[in-house]
């Protein structure tokens, strides 16, 4: 059987939501989901959380997530991407146990509407492509219609004959910040999982929560607790 290890990436000084990843959401912890998610995927065969922080650790592990070890604190900081501390992870298991997985997982705990079924969907893609694969949704504007603000003017990010462009003339994607794999060595030598060559996995904009600010924390409450009343 094909070994995927899945990591978490979860620190504790988050700035956009103080202690996002432990804020109560729907009656659970925001780190609670991603971590159910991968426990209940039978394509997941290792699951760890990777933290600086004791109490998101103990959570982590209250919920069934290993933590062998503490992320480094300087793969804590704003400006470090969560790819890093994935990759150290990776190398730790590597030197401390010799293991090393057919396929390494970042699945993001800001993603909670994520479920099972998606992950196990994105493994299988993975193997069966055999490319990186990336979680995306459909972007439901054209690109003509981003802007860039320099010197105060609306700038077009790529210029366009047509402004005017209806939904259904294209079919654009973005990243969802929920799914990312890779081969370890891919990774490694890379230092990210967005390589030329990536295969998308693609989910629907409902499960495709990202979230990053108190707006999209409500918002995520909403949708949970209107599903919940179905």
């Amino acid at each position: 059987m094909k070994e995927i290890l899945c990591v978490i990436p979860a620190r504790g000084n988050s700035k956009g939501i103080k202690r996002k990843n432990l804020k109560i959401l729907n009656g659970h912890p925001l780190i609670y989901y991603s971590i159910k998610s991968a426990i209940k995927s039978s394509g997941i065969s290792r699951l760890v959380v990777s933290s600086e922080d004791q109490e998101i650790s103990e959570v982590a592990k209250e919920y069934g997530a290993e933590v062998p070890f503490f992320r480094p604190r300087e793969l804590a900081e704003d400006d470090v991407h969560s790819v890093f501390p994935v990759i150290d992870v990776l190398i730790k298991l590597k030197e401390l146990e010799n293991y090393e997985p057919d396929g390494i997982m970042m699945f993001l705990p800001t993603s909670p509407l994520t479920t099972r079924n998606h992950l196990d969907e994105a493994i299988d893609l993975f193997f069966q492509s055999k490319k990186n694969v990336i979680s995306v949704q459909e972007f439901d504007k054209p690109l003509s219609a981003i802007r860039l603000i320099k010197k105060e003017k609306l700038v077009p990010v790529i210029e366009a004959q047509n402004y005017n462009i209806q939904r259904q003339d294209y079919q654009h994607y973005i990243v969802n910040a929920a799914i990312y794999i890779s081969t370890p060595d891919k990774l490694i030598n890379s230092q990210t999982f967005h390589i030329p060559d990536v295969t998308p996995y693609i989910m629907d904009k409902e499960f495709s929560m990202d979230i990053n600010d108190i707006i999209d924390f409500q918002h995520c409450e909403y949708l949970m607790a209107n599903n919940n009343n179905k």
